[in-house]
């Protein structure tokens, strides 16, 4: 019976599986020597996981599974593995598992496979890339040789959005492109740029390189910094951004340019918003700051002394355009209850190549109080560290949610 069966399938006939699997990375400990959350694990920052799962293997004909043939095709051996290739010289390597070759029957009885790969760990680059590549490598007797790439062959503009699918012949993964890319450092990040010196250090860890980074602000759960969020949603906002300081104005030579508003202020170009449709200004990632440019974005509106129509203004232009606001005191302990201090916050974030000293892209600054000001700032660090946003030209975005 069964052999007449096996004759009168269709040339549609397929067989078919349902492989699954995931990458776990890590951030490091303070000296990193081991990872958040991982006493005595073992694991180090530079160390990824990978779990694979292999299931519902069947035969498929016309897109209807063969339920009669599963039994016949319990011994047939599937393997599977993972290789992999690496940005230095010293490869990344696989340190725990290896290549899988069991029958179905096997795959059934336990569906699962984990790999720990670990990237360069001679230090001698600040950062390594390694390709990670899920393969299914043999059925039966017969190798793939190199056939059998297990990745997404999507197409995805830099945000994410899926534009379509590449395929060559039956579609599957023509090169290493696609295939997962993780990022590891050596780095730390952390107190060093903390104004509060409140955020921990980390050292070292791996990121997915195709993982989106998107610094998300809640009005509601971080009430503690709100009136930065409020600064940030109106620059961002280009239906709104021409009405902040300091103003974009055609022909404007004025250093600073002029606070009292003229009817011909521009909306500004400013970049990082999430929310934001692909390529464009608005849309643009904003981008990690070496320490030089942000000491130069600080430079542009930081001076010792100023002077605006013979009167001499101190710090910061902020201290021009809101004048009236440093100069009430009742303002400053509504505001800033805590430190009865205002400063002078600007975005993009000073941290950030897009900041004030820009040739592309315009900011936006704010008088506001020192500890929502401070508060943010470690929130922003602490999201640099826990996402590795910590070389020069590393990209992410901003989003603010209710």
């Amino acid at each position: 019976m069964l052999q007449e069966e096996f004759d009168n399938l269709s040339p549609e006939l397929m067989f078919r599986m349902r492989v699954t699997w995931v990458t776990h990375s890590y951030l490091g400990n303070a000296v990193g020597d081991g990872v958040v959350g991982g006493a005595g694990s073992g694991l180090e920052p530079q160390d990824v996981k990978l779990f694979a799962r292999l299931e519902d293997l069947a035969l498929f004909d016309r897109g209807r599974r063969l339920t009669w043939s599963d039994e016949a095709l319990e011994g047939l051996r599937v393997g599977l593995n993972v290789e992999l290739a690496s940005s230095t010289a010293t490869p990344c390597r696989i340190q725990s598992g290896q290549a899988q070759n069991r029958t179905i029957a096997q795959w059934q009885a336990n569906r699962d496979a984990t790999f720990i790969i670990d990237a360069d760990k001679s230090g001698i680059q600040t950062t390594s890339v390694c390709t990670i590549k899920p393969m299914w490598i043999s059925i039966g007797d017969v190798s793939l040789n190199g056939a059998g790439r297990l990745w997404s062959q999507e197409y995805l503009t830099e945000k994410g959005q899926k534009m379509g699918i590449i395929r060559v012949g039956g579609g599957r993964a023509t090169d290493n492109f696609y295939a997962p890319h993780v990022r590891c450092d050596w780095l730390t990040g952390g107190q060093e740029d903390d104004p509060q010196n409140v955020v921990p250090d980390n050292t070292g860890g791996c990121v997915n390189t195709r993982g989106h980074k998107v610094f998300r602000m809640s009005k509601s759960r971080d009430a503690r910094y709100r009136q930065v969020i409020d600064h940030i949603e109106t620059a961002l906002n280009t239906t709104a951004n021409a009405r902040t300081h300091p103003a974009v104005r055609p022909n404007d030579m004025e250093d600073p340019p002029l606070r009292d508003w003229t009817g011909t202020e521009q909306p500004k170009k400013i970049p990082g918003n999430w929310a934001a449709p692909a390529n464009t200004i608005a849309g643009n990632p904003l981008t990690r700051a070496t320490k030089d440019e942000k000491a130069d974005n600080r430079g542009i509106f930081n001076h010792s002394t100023f002077t605006v129509d013979g009167q001499q203004y101190t710090r910061n232009y902020c201290r021009y355009y809101y004048e009236d606001r440093y100069n009430d005191p009742g303002y400053i302990r509504l505001v800033d209850p805590k430190y009865q201090e205002l400063q002078c916050d600007e975005f993009p974030f000073a941290s950030t190549a897009q900041g004030a000293n820009s040739e592309s892209y315009d900011y936006s600054l704010r008088a506001l109080g020192k500890q929502h000001n401070g508060l943010q700032g470690s929130a922003l660090n602490s999201f640099y560290t826990k996402y590795r946003v910590v070389n020069p030209g590393d990209p992410f975005w901003v989003m603010i949610d209710p």
